[in-house]
């Protein structure tokens, strides 16, 4: 594995004098497999970039609007995205695209030079996690600030292609919008599969029309057990479930 330069780095560091800009940096949890940093000026992320992908893919489409919402996160502004034809260059863009030489059906690669990054993986799903790259790389809170991306190549792959989080439901039931931000946080984190734990003695958490008892009667626990293991209960009714 090819470790980050932090000399260069440090270089790009320096020249950002302006509280409004702000320089990136790849290494970032999960690391990438490889980066390598050119000495070159950086790509500057400004209200102006656009963010391109090839015409007729809808998948790159979502990706591209989940950058552009990563960036209206962290900066305030929200890059225009574009779909363009084959062969079009877009100025001062950041192009999704699709490459098969790419290592891994998750994989991804991102360079960066002055004018252009590419985002390239072999199927959509590494695209959209070398955007997870680029977002953790962005400052948490960079409102109207210019981001600064050093120049160079960073190429990841996943060693597992299974790569899962667990959470359980049936004993604490958590709402929808938390199920949302759950899923958000094992993207970011480059993980694939949500395990998902809906159903068992506790509770029966998930809806089935054609069985309405299971919710009606199962979701519901009559009772919830002080401490651990104590024979003592609350004797307060506790349910929940999801459509």
């Amino acid at each position: 594995m090819n470790k980050l330069f932090l000399p260069i780095v440090a270089c790009v560091l320096a020249a950002c004098g302006s509280d409004k800009q702000q320089a990136l940096r790849y290494d970032v949890i999960p690391l990438p497999q490889e980066i390598n940093l050119l000495q070159e000026s950086p790509f500057k992320l400004t209200r102006n970039t656009v963010i391109a992908y090839p015409e007729g893919n809808a998948l790159l489409g979502h990706n591209a609007d989940f950058l552009a919402d990563y960036i209206e996160q962290a900066t305030g502004f929200r890059p225009r995205t574009k779909a363009v034809k084959n062969g079009e260059n877009a100025d001062k863009a950041i192009t999704l695209g699709l490459d098969p030489s790419v290592t891994g059906e998750e994989g991804y690669r991102i360079i960066t030079h002055s004018e252009s990054i590419s985002i390239c993986g072999k199927t959509a799903n590494g695209v959209f996690y070398g955007i997870q790259t680029l977002r953790k790389s962005i400052p948490a809170q960079a409102q109207d600030a210019a981001i600064l991306l050093p120049a160079g190549e960073v190429e990841d792959w996943p060693r597992f292609s299974y790569r899962g989080m667990h959470l359980d439901v049936g004993r604490h039931f958590f709402p929808v919008e938390f199920i949302k931000e759950f899923i958000d946080l094992l993207a970011l984190h480059n993980m694939n599969t949500l395990h998902w734990h809906l159903t068992e003695d506790q509770g029966w958490r998930i809806e089935i029309k054609k069985y309405p008892k299971l919710t009606e009667i199962g979701s519901v626990r009559q009772r919830t057990v002080i401490g651990h293991n104590s024979g003592e209960y609350d004797n307060t009714p506790y349910g929940g479930f999801y459509t």
